[in-house]
């Protein structure tokens, strides 16, 4: 009844699925709004609007809606309670403005790649409705002006203290990961708004606010919302030489399985070569363009583009004791973010101490030579990273580094086993 509720309502419906067209009641605002909340404005929607107007290629034209018959409506509102319900219980990503083609693939189970720029809109006078958002006019609705996307043992939490004392920026104390790993829309954007504004205790306009998020952005959903909701977010990533990374990784879920906040068994490092992972631990993992690339900043990209503007570092940079270059550092970040007051000198955080001497059974020190064969994999493929980062990402006028060649310098040891120029344990100058 759901299908047949839902093409019978397509021949008399206002609504068009034509993705070159968009309808809004005289004198609305146009918002943009997630797929799941389209649902929710269309169930309110689709039968209230005296008139439309069709907005086709930049031309618009008023139209008043022709009479409609009960029986009509009975079909609209069949065809709204399936989309509403097909949307809610399978999650699906139906976008409105596909074409038929492509809802019946979704309600197939497949996929609409369509990106969703379905419009709608809402009385002048209303500021929300239905868990929708518009930066512009929405009052109460807090923007989220950059995020820290990763990498896990990269400095991250070092980035996120230093946004919390720093007098234009407001960042949550923990770490917010709505936006890549709950499962519903409406309910991931809530948790994100009620953590910013949990987080925001000073009320001047003109402060930074963002959140971290270690592998934020791992997913096409956690990428899409961001696109979705807060178009203009700033990314921040930081990476590091793919073999302390894997070590770092490694030891610190160890740590964590020993201090009862992760559960074991605890696998052998080489179990990990591949895209098997641990907790995220694995050396497929470690190859950071895999992430990167899917922002689309690339001209061999295969990813839609996104708007998102980046800034990448390196976890050398934030650690070099050459106070000029670490300086740079700090300044070019404070432009990217726009801020006025200078970023105070970084101070390491979330080390972990549990290695060497004073680690656990299970922790490792990646030089010993039983991991050569992990080692090797790590460095073949950060040979591939680095050359990937160096000639295609960081080219893209919408990323941005420190000091260019000092980084081009550090990430080209990549390709290189760091083990090889001394078999001393270094794991305590890398945890």
């Amino acid at each position: 009844s759901f299908l047949v509720g839902f093409f019978l309502s397509l021949a008399s419906s206002p609504l068009s699925l034509n993705n070159n067209v968009a309808y809004r009641p005289v004198n609305h605002r146009i918002v943009t709004v997630s797929r799941y909340q389209r649902l929710l404005i269309l169930k309110e929607r689709v039968l209230q609007s005296p008139s439309l107007v069709t907005t086709n290629m930049g031309t618009t034209t008023e139209h008043q809606q022709p009479s409609t018959s009960r029986g009509t409506i009975a079909f609209r509102a069949m065809s709204c309670c399936a989309i509403l319900s097909i949307g809610v219980f399978s999650n699906l990503p139906i976008n409105l403005q596909d074409s038929a083609a492509s809802v019946s693939q979704s309600l197939r189970g497949g996929s609409s790649t369509a990106k969703p720029t379905t419009m709608f809109v809402l009385p002048a006078n209303e500021t929300d409705y239905a868990g929708f958002h518009d930066n512009e006019t929405n009052k109460d609705e807090i923007a989220l002006d950059f995020y820290v996307a990763g990498f896990p043992k990269c400095g991250t939490t070092t980035l996120l203290r230093t946004f919390a004392q720093h007098e234009e920026t407001v960042v949550p104390s923990m770490e917010e990961c709505s936006l890549d790993v709950v499962f519903q829309d409406d309910y991931a954007y809530t948790r994100l708004q009620q953590n910013l504004k949990e987080a925001t205790n000073r009320t001047d306009p003109n402060l930074k606010r963002g959140i971290k998020c270690p592998f934020g952005l791992t997913t096409a959903k956690g990428i899409e919302r961001l696109e979705d909701w807060f178009p203009s977010t700033k990314l921040i990533f930081g990476v590091r030489h793919p073999v302390f990374f894997f070590q770092s990784f490694y030891n610190y879920r160890i740590l964590e399985v020993n201090q009862g906040k992760q559960q074991g068994p605890i696998p052998s490092p080489e179990s990990l070569i591949g895209s098997v992972d641990w907790i995220r631990v694995s050396t497929d993992n470690a190859r950071f363009e895999r992430v990167l690339a899917k922002l689309g900043k690339t001209a061999a990209s295969k990813e839609p583009s996104t708007p998102f503007k980046v800034f990448l570092y390196t976890l050398e940079q934030m650690e070099d004791d050459d106070e000029e270059r670490g300086a740079q550092l700090r300044k070019t970040l404070g432009d990217f973010l726009d801020l006025k007051k200078p970023i105070e000198p970084l101070e390491a955080s979330n080390i972990n101490t549990y290695v060497g001497n004073k680690g656990f059974p299970e922790t490792i020190d990646i030089c010993d030579t039983k991991h050569d064969a992990l080692r090797n994999v790590l460095v073949e493929n950060g040979k591939k990273t680095q050359e990937w980062i160096l000639n295609e990402f960081i080219k893209s006028p919408d990323v941005t580094v420190a000091n260019e060649i000092h980084f081009a310098k550090i990430i080209s040891d990549w390709g290189f086993d760091p083990c090889n120029a001394t078999k001393e344990s270094v794991v305590e100058k890398k945890p």
